[in-house]
């Protein structure tokens, strides 16, 4: 971990990730973010992203395949 001054207000996003991830720990997180934006776009698409009546659960039941 790196010493250098903090401002208490603190640092923009990309240079906190930069001093708690790794590159390749960077990577895995911006496919997983990738993933979960895709997953919710397909499910806006399908309509079930949205409550049902018939679904007690609120329409989240089995998810949908990412075709990975």
């Amino acid at each position: 971990m790196n010493n250098s001054f903090r401002s208490p207000v603190g640092d923009d996003w990309e240079n906190l990730r930069k001093t708690l991830l790794t590159a390749e720990e960077m990577s895995d997180t911006d496919t997983k973010v990738a993933l979960l934006g895709e997953t919710v776009n397909a499910r806006r698409l399908c309509g079930s992203a949205q409550k049902s009546p018939e679904e007690p659960d609120g329409g989240q039941g089995s998810p949908l395949p990412l075709g990975v």
